[in-house]
């Protein structure tokens, strides 16, 4: 059976449309190595390869805007939040940061959609002021200031807005939006380029109308990967949208819809296993690839997809060395790594008022395992004694004095992670120089993924610190916590891998 990718560049070449001239547009990079791979094989003489963008990529060339970070967007929104609130109105970041994440998903929900936004806004206060409406003409500071809230979100969107459009940038959504009020224009400057899209399925308001303009303008075409199973079924959810674009857009009023497959009727062979435990499930992963490589020597048509993402490490555990080709398409999330425990404990202690630390704090502390070898010397483990000592001695709560005169070998490793941090700037040095120190100490052991462990937060903490200087926001060691955190929640460590050889390893979505 051959590939949607396959179907669509014979099609191209039957109709004699010469693809090096064409511009794709793809719903994600990775099919831009298929569609070129497939192109290789079918083109029976020298060409250029034609230009192959995502979907996003193509809609930021259009907004001409280039994508903020969605730790950014919270410094800059405080920054245009600070300019239009007066200062016995102004709350700390650390207050702000609480809400203002809420509302900025919700200022790119509106944009990606195309909402006016003087609408809903409008809306949503009439809605808080009847909500609260009464007899009374004297409100108290309290709904004042929630109705103030409501009443003022216009004006927080439209400075912040204006403030990322007059230096380039924007959030997905803004970017969209511009793409949006730029597709004419681009229309009136590219009238000799045809633009193909192919694969796409649950389109967002504004990438509908772009591609719908291009097709109105004779620009593009655009292939649908849809089964006749699904969009002839009007209750079946796998081809909602598509059915909503077939008979809303007017396009193809005039125009037929094509690439309507039957492809899921085929005869298929599926085997349902029942397997407890999730390391379980990845332990038999294993056992059935170590069968199929034994049946066949390629697997690059093999592809395990994975439900819970979380899996990955315990399955890339499981497979059997045989398999030397191997393709991880999906990233492991960075809080998921063992250093990571480290430094939450890290902030946990450090977070608590007191001179004094709870002794089951700091026992888990010194349990880290990266803990215990900067603290081992080549008489005996520190940490370990440490902890024997605590326990021993029956101490309830330590004091960083205490511990120094427990253990006085190593005063500059333990002011490192008992020191009390007063500044965030303190904070995110400590923990900058405790990496340095973990990677000297490991630096002739060949543990790469450990090694890459280091680089990956040392690269978060030097993201702290450029944002420190910056903006200088970080007025509470929580406020630099829940931006840790944040960071630390969006950032996955990327696997290496040829995506058209070997065993295919992805996540669900």
């Amino acid at each position: 059976m051959t590939t949607f990718i396959e179907d669509v560049l014979k099609d191209l070449q039957k109709s004699g449309i010469s693809v090096e001239d064409r511009l794709f547009v793809v719903p994600s990079k990775r099919a831009a190595i298929f569609i070129k791979f497939h192109l290789a094989n079918l083109l029976q003489h020298t060409s250029f390869v034609p230009r192959i963008i995502s979907i996003e990529d193509f809609v930021k060339d259009l907004s001409g805007l280039k994508l903020i970070s969605s730790t950014e967007q919270l410094f800059t929104f405080y920054s245009s939040y600070k300019k239009i609130t007066a200062s016995d109105k102004l709350e700390s970041f650390e207050s702000f940061s609480k809400w203002a994440g809420i509302l900025l998903q919700d200022f790119n929900e509106i944009d990606r959609h195309l909402i006016d936004e003087n609408s809903i806004f409008d809306y949503l206060g009439a809605i808080k002021e009847t909500e609260h409406w009464s007899l009374n003409p004297n409100k108290s500071e309290f709904i004042e200031n929630y109705l103030s809230f409501w009443t003022n979100l216009k004006n927080y969107y439209k400075t912040y807005t204006d403030d990322l459009l007059s230096t380039g940038i924007g959030y997905q959504g803004l970017i969209y939006k511009q793409a949006v009020e730029h597709v004419e224009t681009y229309i009136e400057l590219n009238q000799k380029q045809q633009h193909i899209f192919l694969g796409f399925n649950a389109l967002n308001k504004a990438e509908s109308y772009i591609i719908q303009a291009l097709l109105q303008a004779n620009l593009a075409k655009i292939y649908w990967d849809i089964d006749k199973c699904f969009i002839e079924d009007p209750l079946h959810d796998a081809g909602l949208f598509i059915r909503t674009y077939k008979n809303n857009w007017s396009f193809f009023k005039s125009n037929s819809f094509d690439w309507i497959t039957s492809h899921y009727a085929q005869k298929k062979s599926i085997q349902v296993i029942g397997v407890p435990k999730q390391v379980g499930q990845a332990k038999y992963i294993g056992q059935l690839l170590e069968e199929i490589k034994a049946e066949s020597t390629d697997l690059k048509r093999t592809a395990v997809v994975l439900g819970d993402e979380t899996l990955i490490e315990p399955l890339l555990n499981s497979i059997p060395a045989s398999i030397d080709s191997i393709n991880v398409t999906m990233g492991f999330p960075l809080k998921s790594v063992p250093l990571s425990t480290l430094f939450e404990r890290l902030f946990y202690i450090h977070l608590k008022t007191g001179t004094s630390y709870y002794y089951k704090d700091v026992l888990a502390l010194l349990s880290n395992k990266e803990v215990q070898i900067i603290l081992k010397d080549h008489k005996s483990n520190l940490a370990i004694d440490l902890i024997n000592r605590i326990n021993t001695n029956n101490i309830l709560f330590v004091s960083y004095n205490d511990i120094k005169d427990l253990v006085p070998e190593k005063i500059e490793v333990l002011d490192l992670l008992f020191g009390k941090w007063k500044t965030s700037k303190e904070a995110i040095s400590s923990c900058k120089k405790l990496i340095m120190l973990i990677k000297s100490k490991l630096a002739k052991s060949g543990n790469e993924m450990l090694f890459e462990y280091l680089y990956r937060f040392n690269k978060l903490f030097n993201e702290l610190e450029r944002l420190n200087d910056t903006y200088n926001y970080f007025d509470t060691l929580s406020s630099l916590h829940s931006v840790y955190k944040e960071l630390l929640s969006s950032e996955t460590m990327d696997f290496r891998g040829e995506p058209l050889e070997g065993l295919q390893i992805m996540g669900m979505l």
